[in-house]
């Protein structure tokens, strides 16, 4: 039990805790004349404030406009603002409204749904401030132990699994490629004789001189002829 912890019957709320002692606890009702609730009317969603009178059977909306959308036999409902009651419990049943011509707001008289001043039995609302995970952790934690204990297996709900990390690339040595042996076209002959290559003609050499000839003298002549006869 805490501080500000609200209080309901079955009918509806009836207060919150404002003292905590050894074995008895204190609450502030609904109709106390320091106590004020925030509500709205369940059939249009019109929001108010519902104060206390000090009468157990009794409450007022105080600052409803005279034009407003509210009239006898509406449900009031808490709205969950403040954060101190739950949203959506009832609260009060609209009894009397008044519309006074020469007032800016009209007069709202409600009775509380729950019995203040007759019940017996309580109930504590225990808000829970764990997020949405921690209560699926701690209800598969709960059903886990349970599953244990009655000797069941327990049901593990399909999971998707994580693709895996990519791994890095490897470098791989490539042999390099053998060379290959492109054909090479023969070369297509003309028909036509290549010119032949003349070569520079080498420096002109001077004509060696012819060798003299010399003729034998006349008297050797003669005597050859003599002999010869």
């Amino acid at each position: 039990m805490v501080l500000g912890q609200p209080v309901l019957d079955a009918r509806g709320l009836m207060g919150q805790v404002v003292e905590l002692m050894p074995y008895t606890s204190r609450v502030l009702l609904l109709t106390d004349t320091t106590h004020s609730i925030p509500v709205q009317v369940n059939r249009n969603g019109l929001r108010a404030i519902a104060s206390g009178t000090g009468n157990p059977e009794r409450l007022e909306l105080r600052h409803v406009a005279d034009t407003a959308d509210i009239k006898e036999g509406d449900l009031l409902v808490s709205s969950g603002l403040g954060q101190r009651f739950p949203a959506g419990y009832p609260v009060a049943t609209v009894k009397e409204v008044i519309h006074d011509s020469g007032q800016p707001f009209a007069i709202v008289r409600a009775v509380p749904t729950a019995a203040l001043n007759r019940s017996r039995y309580l109930l504590l609302v225990f808000s829970d401030n764990r997020t949405p995970e921690e209560r699926a952790n701690e209800a598969a934690q709960a059903q886990e132990a349970e599953d244990k204990q009655n000797g069941t297996t327990p049901i593990i709900p399909a999971t998707v699994p994580k693709p895996a990390p990519a791994a890095a690339p490897v470098a791989v040595p490539v042999a390099p490629a053998a060379p290959v042996a492109t054909p090479v076209k023969p070369v297509a002959h003309s028909a036509r004789p290549a010119k032949p290559a003349t070569a520079t003609p080498a420096a002109a050499k001077p004509p060696a001189a012819a060798p003299a000839v010399t003729k034998p003298p006349a008297a050797a002549s003669a005597t050859t002829r003599q002999r010869e006869e």
